[in-house]
């Protein structure tokens, strides 16, 4: 195998220190070593750890397992389970049962893991007792917590999306759940980036900027949230 090139090692290590996996001297920090415990991509990570402070680690994990559009997947996961895993449920509802019952076995695997580590007893002594409403924006906000670098806004135009950091052009892809939604979003937090004739975003959540400022603030400056307004909730879907 080819090594990676200078660039693609020092955006790496530019991500593990923004996460708090790094310190400034290269070395892994607490967070990093816990993270280190996942097989999973580091940002997902730091949303898992995360999650403990809100109360949602397991929420979280069945996100991860599903690796889709946040909530719609969560809120599939949660409607097949309700079945008791059936393969007729999925059937009757076009969903491919195999590739669920993939995401069920690497569910239990992580679930197998955070129990090692105790994130799902902390995280279950945080609970709190909220509406669904609540309960949904901690999850969030745990995403948030560890996907922050992929932030984007709504152009002036308003026809595409610009990212916080780099102004980088951006559109939502057609396939996610809010391909369209009317009026579109001001804020979005993406899983991945997928080139073809454009740059799409796949996997889109709709953020509020106070989270930005609660959760990133050693990332993003006052000249990145510059004009920013707060998302209803609500137009999420």
């Amino acid at each position: 195998m080819d090594p990676p090139s200078a660039e693609t090692l020092i955006k790496c290590l530019e991500l593990l220190y923004a996460i708090g996996a790094l310190n400034s001297k290269g070395e892994l920090t607490k967070t990093g070593r816990q993270m280190a415990n996942f097989p999973i991509h580091p940002m997902f990570s730091k949303a898992l750890l995360e999650s403990v402070k809100f109360g949602v680690a397991k929420e979280i994990v069945a996100l991860i397992a599903m690796l889709g559009d946040h909530l719609s997947l969560l809120n599939i996961w949660n409607l097949w389970s309700d079945t008791e895993f059936s393969s007729i449920w999925c059937q009757d509802n076009f969903l491919q049962y195999k590739t669920l019952k993939r995401a069920k076995d690497v569910k239990e695997q992580l679930e197998l893991l955070c129990r090692k580590t105790g994130i799902i007893g902390e995280s279950e002594q945080n609970q709190h007792s909220v509406d669904d409403h609540s309960k949904t924006q901690l999850i969030q906000k745990a995403i948030v917590a560890g996907f922050f670098p992929n932030i984007v806004r709504l152009s002036k135009m308003g026809d595409s999306y610009r990212t916080l950091k780099k102004n980088q052009p951006v559109y939502i892809h057609p396939s996610s759940s809010l391909f369209p939604v009317k009026p579109p979003p001001k804020l979005l937090l993406y899983h991945e980036l997928v080139l073809t004739s454009r740059e799409y975003m796949r996997n889109c959540m709709i953020v509020e900027e106070t989270w930005l400022r609660e959760l990133a603030s050693h990332y993003y400056g006052a000249k990145d949230l510059d004009g920013l307004k707060p998302t209803p909730i609500n137009r999420f879907k």
